[in-house]
């Protein structure tokens, strides 16, 4: 039990700092030891929970949750009340020195790249604003080194992965063993240390870009924060539940100028299982500003006005990326960015618009992986858009769940124009195939029947998802599997018809995939991606091996072998999953019984190859769209319908859907990251607000307490994960209403952490059917950004 003394000399420090900030003139060595006082006592309160956390291995789930809020808040306080002041006071100081100096005469009005005149007195603030990042840095790295070697964790966080990032040696590291409610805590203290000095590192790269001479700038401040993003992307790979990283890195981004990347990374942080608040105040902040101008329309103007002819391919890049995020954003909120203010403002149509911006799509080389990461960002966004649209309460939501996908179906049939097209079967390259975006598609089907009813009507993604099917089966019969036995000491050998065997169980591997990892606790596709079944490989044991395969890196290189394979083991994946689907749905095209082939002429899939399906006839296809789904939208005025469940014979769902038991910190918990969203640092920019969020420490006979402000899940309407009164969560749609889940608690935290899952791991996608019997609408809830 911590005691109140310590608490009283923490406020007393803080009471110190704020003093010494409102000085005109500051005394820096009488900051720096009240600094590191602080310091020392917040790094004491940590390690001594810690130490109580380890010496109670009875722990129960409850306590656990305790312990995680206590020190996640513990190292939320040293940053707001200590590291961030002092770091916001010194950019102050750099951004009034710069004011009061004279600029050259050849300086960029009003541009970010200015320099101070007088480049040694930069210098020195530049050498005591680093003193201070030097002391906060030391003060997570030491923490995160003690909390590392306090026992045995390589087999639920990646430790190795966190030592090479960091540059950290961890010597005589404890081999205590201790169950999951005991590394919770801990995971969540490293996740916290990772993620501020992924802080500091920008901080440190913003304040040297902005202000100091060109040649002034070091090697490591000079590295376009790609130091901070990777210690952020660390932070991800430790807890990637909370969405607080993809924040931060969307500030990145922000900075950079990458509007495109901005609008992905905070559609990300609002789209995890414990969501950033701050993150979707900054979307909505972002797509919705509208003033005398606005950032997005703006560049989109002035790219969209050049002639073509004399664009280079970094600019024409750069148009399709801003076309893209004005259609999404037209679409989203077609009142707000349709009527005056938005797209239609310089009289651009928004038919000629998408016309472009698909004509763009399909003449991109696929070869190159940046292209393929565009297309899977865009399909992230877009499925992040459509769980905002159904699940967030927004008066600026002016589109219709039909009206909107529409736009996303063209996308999809899109995707699939692209894929047919480079399917050469003479010389296929699975690698250029998108098969990665096949996955995420058809995952996103999987996890909400509502949508893959509506694409059921839409002919042209049937028809091309049938022939994609062909193809594969084709691929898959003229290659044989002699080439494909993928055994590794004994291991993941292919059946020779993998079509019949894996409709029931699903292909294994020995890693999750890239796409894996960046979708994990991805709300809209159930939180992770279901197509493989990763029992037997990746969550079968409690050890560094299977840890580093839940991060999508193999143990040894060896293993590396085997990363030859897996693009046969994603094509296998897709085409059993779409004849799953299909088997369990009409989808209006015929198929043989043993030869699984669907029944489309030749010539048709011949037209698809040739590219002969034209972008005004996936335009026509769309805009039927709209009118064919109405016939399967729930009427709610309908007798005995409430406002979260209706009743739809077209609507397919899943029945007996149950949890995917992964015994991991992240994977399918319900709170491993129990703390609140952090203050954003928002700097270099004002357009995004700033938190309030405060976290205040409070003594009682308990011991150090903490101000609940923590949002509850919010997406429990049938069609994302519920909570079970155990703490489990259903990864499938099944007859749970919104009601179950409470949509205003006080402590969030009363749903233990610490599901206790058997051994057995079932998959619901292959242990159960799809069915067309009830059906839920999605109601509305959850958030709100009035305060």
């Amino acid at each position: 039990m911590t005691k109140p003394i310590v608490v009283e000399q923490i406020r007393v420090l803080k009471i110190q700092v704020d003093e010494i900030l409102s000085t005109k003139f500051i005394d820096d060595q009488t900051l720096m030891r009240t600094i590191n006082l602080a310091q020392e006592m917040f790094s004491s309160l940590v390690l001594l929970e810690t130490n109580v956390i380890l010496d109670n291995p009875q722990m129960q789930s409850q306590e656990s949750l305790e312990k995680t809020t206590l020190i996640a808040h513990l190292l939320n306080q040293v940053w707001k009340d200590f590291h961030h002041p002092v770091l916001k006071h010194f950019q102050a100081q750099f951004s009034h020195f710069a004011k009061s100096k004279k600029m050259p005469a050849n300086a960029p009005k009003g541009g970010r790249k200015q320099r101070l005149v007088n480049p040694v007195g930069a210098r020195k603030l530049f050498d005591k604003f680093v003193k201070v990042i030097n002391s906060a840095h030391l003060f997570y790295f030491t923490l995160v080194k003690e909390l590392l070697s306090s026992c045995y964790l390589s087999s639920k966080i990646p430790t190795r992965k966190i030592c090479q990032t960091l540059k950290m040696t961890l010597e005589n590291v404890s081999t205590r063993m201790v169950p999951l409610e005991c590394i919770v805590p801990i995971a969540t203290a490293v996740h916290r240390c990772t993620l501020y000095i992924g802080d500091l590192s920008r901080y440190r790269a913003l304040i040297a870009k902005k202000y100091l001479p060109s040649d002034a700038i070091s090697k490591e401040d000079n590295n376009n924060y790609s130091k901070s993003i990777e210690l952020y992307k660390l932070a991800l790979l430790i807890l990637p539940s909370n969405g607080d990283p993809f924040n931060h890195i969307a500030l990145v981004d922000n900075l950079k100028d990458d509007k495109f990347n901005v609008v992905y990374n905070f559609m990300r942080s609002s789209s995890t299982r414990y969501f950033c608040e701050a993150g979707i105040s900054n979307l909505f902040s972002m797509l919705l500003k509208f003033t005398n101008s606005h950032p997005i329309l703006d560049d989109f103007s002035q790219l969209y006005n050049e002639q073509r002819s004399t664009l280079t391919k970094s600019d024409k890049f750069n148009l399709i990326k801003m076309e893209f995020i004005c259609l999404v954003n037209y679409h989203l909120f077609p009142k707000k960015w349709g009527e005056g203010e938005g797209i239609t403002r310089g009289g651009y149509e928004v038919e000629a618009i998408e016309n472009e911006f698909y004509g763009y799509l399909k003449e991109l080389d696929y070869h190159k992986q940046i292209n393929n990461d565009f297309i899977f960002k865009q399909l992230v966004i877009l499925i992040g858009g459509y769980g905002l649209l159904t699940d967030v309460q927004n008066e600026n939501f002016t589109s219709s769940k039909e009206q909107y996908l529409g736009f996303v179906f063209r996308e999809i049939s899109t995707i699939l124009f692209i894929t047919l097209k480079g399917w050469d079967k003479s010389d296929l390259n699975l690698s250029i195939i998108l098969l990665p975006i096949l996955r995420l598609i058809l995952c996103w089907f999987v996890a909400n029947p509502e949508v893959f009813a509506y694409a059921m009507k839409c002919e042209l993604i049937m028809t091309r998802f049938a022939a994609v099917f062909n193809l594969g089966a084709e691929y898959f019969e003229v290659q044989g599997f002699d080439k494909f036995d993928l055994t590794f000491s004994g291991r993941l050998k292919l059946p020779e018809d993998p079509i019949s065997r894996f409709l029931d169980t699903p292909p294994q591997r020995l890693r999750l995939f890239k796409e894996d990892v960046l979708l994990r606790e991805f709300r809209p596709i159930g939180y992770h991606m279901q197509d493989f079944d990763d029992r037997r490989y990746i969550f079968s044991a409690d050890n560094e091996e299977t840890c580093l395969a839940q991060i999508g890196e193999f143990f040894d290189k060896e293993q590396k072998a085997f990363k030859a394979e897996e693009s046969y083991l994603r094509l296998v994946a897709i085409v059993t999953t779409w004849r799953r689907l299909t088997q369990q749905n009409d989808v209006g095209i015929s198929s043989g019984t043993l030869s699984h082939r669907f029944n489309i002429s030749q010539e048709l899939v011949e037209k698809h190859l040739a590219g002969l399906v034209s972008c005004e006839e996936d335009q026509s296809d769309a805009a039927k769209y709209s009118h064919m789904v109405s016939t399967i939208v729930d009427d709610e005025d309908d007798e005995g319908m409430s406002e979260s469940s209706g009743t739809s014979s077209a609507t397919p769902i899943l029945s007996d859907g149950k949890p995917s038991s992964f015994k991991t910190v992240w994977s399918e918990r319900s709170a491993p990251t129990i703390f609140g969203p952090s203050t954003p640092l928002v700097f270099g920019s004002s357009e995004f607000p700033v938190s309030t969020q405060s976290y205040q420490l409070e003594y009682n006979q308990n011991g150090i307490q903490h101000s609940e402000n923590v949002q509850p899940h919010s997406f429990g309407n049938g069609q994302f994960n519920k909570f079970g009164s155990n703490g489990s969560v259903s990864s499938w749609p099944s007859s749970t209403t919104k009601s179950e889940i409470p949509a205003n608690s006080n402590n969030s935290f009363s749903r233990s952490v610490m599901s206790q899952y058997g051994d057995k791991f079932e998959s619901p996608f292959f242990k159960t059917d799809f069915c067309k019997q009830e059906s839920h609408s999605n109601a509305h809830g959850g958030f709100s950004f009035g305060n």
